[in-house]
């Protein structure tokens, strides 16, 4: 298993899927992570490391939540991040995994 270097991309488009894997462009592969709807503010979710072991990607990823008694702004927000990788080192991926910080799966898609 190693680790990959990713970058934190500043746009993050729309998207419905829990984790989409983009098209090489520009020699970087786009891999977005998304933690659904939610009803009010102070929800994230953070890409904190990315390994491979063969033929499968693992994005690790921390999900936040508000405390309990915060004030939060009453309105609708898709909480996502998109990072990207090299496109060598992640040639030849067939699987790529969402876990969260428990170590639960959250989704897997297979290529």
């Amino acid at each position: 298993m190693s680790d990959i270097a990713f970058r934190v991309e500043l746009a993050t488009g729309p998207g419905d899927a829990s984790l989409e894997c983009a098209p090489p462009r520009d020699g970087r592969v786009r891999l977005t992570v998304r933690a659904g709807e939610r009803r009010t503010g102070g929800h994230s979710i953070r890409v904190a490391r990315i390994t491979r072991d063969g033929p499968t990607l693992t994005l690790r990823c921390e999900i936040s939540t508000p405390r309990d008694g915060a004030m939060l702004t009453q309105a609708l927000t898709y909480p996502a991040q998109t990072v990207s990788v090299d496109d060598g080192l992640v040639r030849g991926v067939r699987v790529v995994v969402l876990v969260d910080q428990s170590g639960e799966e959250r989704v897997r898609i297979t290529a």
